[in-house]
């Protein structure tokens, strides 16, 4: 009996060698894999800042170039969009394009939408999604999808909103001006002043903004309040932006 207790003693602390080289051997695999991940996210971390240096390099040099030297219409509206569009949509390549119509474009990043229309549309394009980054208008690629109805959000916006008023390019430029720099989750914000109603909008968007209207043309300003998108409709531009909820403790 006694050597059957032993034995068993024998066989229990075997397995619990086993038991914990098998523990040890997953502690290894455990800190291999934190290793794994943190490199994973070096890269990836790496990839994003590429890519981020790439779309600003396209936005500030290229599309510059592009904007500047525009040979037509048509091909200064496109590129004047095709700044704003979503650069890192995951889910969908839609937001990262440029709607074609018959009498304009369309651009949307999920904050920002804008109309223009155009006369000189080319018929190559009219009815296609074309990616922001096109470079030769000529042949751009091919993108299947369906782009958002920024049509029937404008009009939902134009229904609802409560304040309007007509501005120019220099007042609004003069309100964009005189509104308050601060950051929101990141992100740099102008807080805007539209007559006693404080609204926060991304900076990024308001760099773009002006660039849509001539300095003379008459602008119609709509907006809600601070959590409701304005619009700024100008003679061949329409431009929606979507504001920054501003934290509870004021900015």
């Amino acid at each position: 009996m006694l050597e059957m207790i032993n034995a068993a003693k024998v066989k229990i602390e075997k397995a619990n060698q086993r038991l914990q080289t098998a523990q040890d051997e997953i502690a290894e695999l455990e800190i291999a894999l934190c290793d794994a991940q943190r490199r994973f996210d070096d890269v990836k971390n790496e990839v994003e800042k590429a890519e981020v240096e790439y779309n600003e390099l396209l936005g500030q040099i290229v599309f510059k170039e592009k904007i500047e030297n525009a040979t037509s219409s048509f091909e200064r509206k496109f590129y004047l969009a095709a700044r704003i569009c979503k650069k890192d949509c995951l889910h969908t390549h839609r937001l990262e394009c440029v709607s074609v119509q018959s009498d304009g474009i369309i651009t949307c990043d999920g904050c920002m939408a804008v109309i223009i229309k155009c006369d000189d549309t080319p018929k190559h394009l009219v009815g296609k999604l074309v990616p922001w980054d096109t470079l030769d208008l000529d042949e751009p690629a091919k993108v299947e999808g369906k782009y958002p109805d920024v049509g029937k959000i404008i009009s939902k916006i134009k229904q609802e909103h409560m304040f309007k008023k007509e501005v120019t390019k220099a007042s609004l430029g003069h309100i964009i001006g005189s509104g308050q720099v601060t950051k929101v989750h990141a992100h740099d914000v102008i807080v805007l002043d539209l007559d006693g109603t404080s609204v926060a909008i991304n900076q990024k968007y308001l760099e773009y903004l002006l660039d849509f209207f001539t300095e003379n043309e008459k602008i119609q300003l709509r907006w809600g309040n601070a959590l409701t998108p304005i619009l700024l409709e100008g003679k061949r531009t329409i431009v929606v932006i979507a504001p920054i909820r501003l934290p509870k403790e004021g900015v």
